[in-house]
């Protein structure tokens, strides 16, 4: 068991060695005007490829699209973790799934614009495992702005689509999507209280799906698989919208990627504002167990006010159905 432990390792170090060699590279080439590896704003596209959709039926692999380098990242492909940092790199491989073969090109969507990722680097291991046809050049790169994942009103998007194109039958084959799931550095231990009692201190859960929520106990039941933690928060001691929320299970931080409008709380508390208030915040099961498998005993919710300083957490245990 150690020993697969310790392989598994160090095949994760040489593709990761591998592609920090590949954007140190670009990195070096970015000065030349004809290479835009690092896409930003401003070489971002507007459209991809204008392809009649051939419709995936083949869903192994998810559907063709596998992203790699990251612990975090689910198994069944459902969601992808955004770190931390300026630049994004996102990495792994990518086929036709009806074909079992190698595609030409790969897109990802953000907030209706299109990022053309680098594909054909070399992945024998993974065309061996898998007996994919033709070559072993089927992975790709994305390299981008962290900027990018803002729609036009500030707000971090909530999911990515993959698009595959097969320029000589000229098609594209069905989108793939990622929940996209933002962890935070660890909070630091200043944090201010909140002064005001009313509305559980500006924190409102309204109902959890695949889960029961107790609001007089303060208490989370799940069952297995992913949760859906609907709310609303306001920085209750100056009755304006919080800046963000931040989420701690166990020793990850995370901030929800979708926030939204409520007229009807800015109404009853008399605020003038009306963004960033509701909320939805998505977690996969995955994040809350501990390294024996356990789940954690309680999450926490961190309040950054008005002034964008982080309020005492508010806590909630946690249980199973």
């Amino acid at each position: 068991m150690y020993k697969n432990a310790i392989i598994k390792c160090l095949t994760f170090l040489v593709v990761l060695v591998s592609i920090v060699a590949i954007i140190c590279v670009l990195n070096q080439n970015s000065n030349k005007k004809e290479i835009n590896y690092f896409i930003t704003k401003d070489n971002v596209k507007d459209e991809r490829p204008d392809y009649p959709v051939a419709i995936t039926s083949n869903m192994s692999h998810n559907r063709g699209i596998n992203i790699m380098g990251s612990a975090l990242n689910s198994n069944d492909g459902s969601y992808i973790v955004i770190e931390q940092g300026d630049s994004i790199a996102l990495y792994g491989w990518a086929i036709n799934t009806e074909e079992n073969q190698p595609v030409d090109d790969i897109y990802m969507e953000i907030n209706n614009k299109y990022v053309k990722g680098i594909y054909g680097l070399p992945m024998p291991e993974i065309q061996k495992k898998f007996k994919i046809k033709s070559s072993s050049e089927i992975g790709f790169l994305f390299y981008f702005d962290r900027f990018l994942l803002k729609d036009e009103n500030g707000q971090y998007c909530n999911k990515l689509r993959f698009h595959l194109m097969n320029h000589e039958k000229e098609t594209i084959s069905s989108v793939v999507e990622y929940q996209l799931i933002y962890k935070n550095n660890k909070l630091k231990n200043l944090f201010r209280d909140i002064i005001s009692t009313d509305w559980n201190k500006g924190l409102n859960l309204e109902y959890i799906d695949n889960g029961i929520l107790d609001k007089e106990n303060k208490t989370i039941s799940i069952e297995k698989g992913e949760i859906h933690i609907n709310g609303w928060i306001v920085d209750i001691d100056n009755r304006k919208p919080c800046k963000n929320l931040h989420i701690a299970i166990g020793n990850n931080t995370f901030t929800p990627s979708y926030f939204f409008e409520r007229e009807d709380v800015a109404s009853a508390l008399g605020m003038s504002e009306t963004n960033n208030i509701g909320f939805k915040f998505i977690i996969h099961e995955n994040f809350l167990l501990n390294s024996d498998g356990q789940l954690y005993d309680h999450i926490e919710f961190y309040l950054e006010d008005s002034n964008g300083v982080i309020c005492q957490p508010i806590r909630y245990k946690l249980n199973r159905i």
